[in-house]
C-alpha cells in the first residue's frame, strides 16, 4: 500500500511512518467499468486515489430547463478526488465515475483528519499539496468557463 501512496502527489514529502498510518485507513476497491463512486452533493466520507484506470470528475449543468453532465477533469493513476472529504462543509461538489474498469485506494476521510490534527506536519503536507490540486481544478474550470462564453459570443456574431 505504501508503495501506491508514494506515487500519489498529494502524498510527496509524507514520511515513512506518516506513509505507513495513511496505509492503515486504506482499502483498495476494484470497481466496474460507467460505476458512479460519488454523486454530487452526497456526504464526502472518503478521500479516494486512482490506482489504475481512468475516473471522470462530472458536474451537472442545468440551462433552459435542460440538464447536461460535463466532464471537467479526467482523473488518472496515481491522482486523487474527493477532497471535499477533507475540507468543511464535507460534501462531495462534483460526481465520479469510472470511465474503464479501475483500482482504487479508499481513505476513510475522518481518520484522515485525524491523523493530520494529530500530526502537524502531515497535515501542512495533505493541505498544501491539496491546495495546488484545488487550484489546478479551479484554473481548469476558468478555461472552460471562459471557452464556453467565447463560444457563445461568436454564436450571437453569427446570428447577427
Amino acid at each position: 500500500m505504501i508503495v501506491l501512496l508514494e506515487k500519489s502527489s498529494v502524498f510527496k514529502e509524507c514520511t515513512p511512518q506518516e506513509l505507513e498510518a495513511i496505509a492503515n485507513i486504506c482499502e483498495r476497491m476494484d470497481v466496474k467499468n460507467d460505476d458512479c463512486i460519488f454523486e454530487a452533493e452526497s456526504p464526502a466520507e472518503h478521500l479516494y486515489m486512482l490506482v489504475d484506470g481512468a475516473v471522470d470528475l462530472r458536474f451537472k449543468l442545468t440551462c433552459f430547463h435542460s440538464a447536461k453532465e460535463i466532464t471537467l477533469e479526467r482523473i488518472f493513476d496515481g491522482e486523487i478526488f474527493g477532497w471535499s472529504s477533507l475540507t468543511g462543509p464535507h460534501v462531495y461538489t462534483l460526481s465520479a465515475s469510472t470511465m474503464q474498469a479501475s483500482q482504487l485506494l479508499r481513505l476513510n476521510a475522518q481518520d484522515l483528519r485525524r491523523l493530520c490534527k494529530d500530526n502537524d506536519h502531515l497535515g501542512y503536507v495533505l493541505m498544501h499539496n491539496l491546495a495546488e490540486i484545488i487550484g489546478e481544478r479551479l484554473a481548469s474550470m476558468q478555461r472552460m468557463l471562459i471557452n464556453v462564453i467565447q463560444e457563445n459570443l461568436k454564436d450571437r456574431e453569427r446570428t447577427y
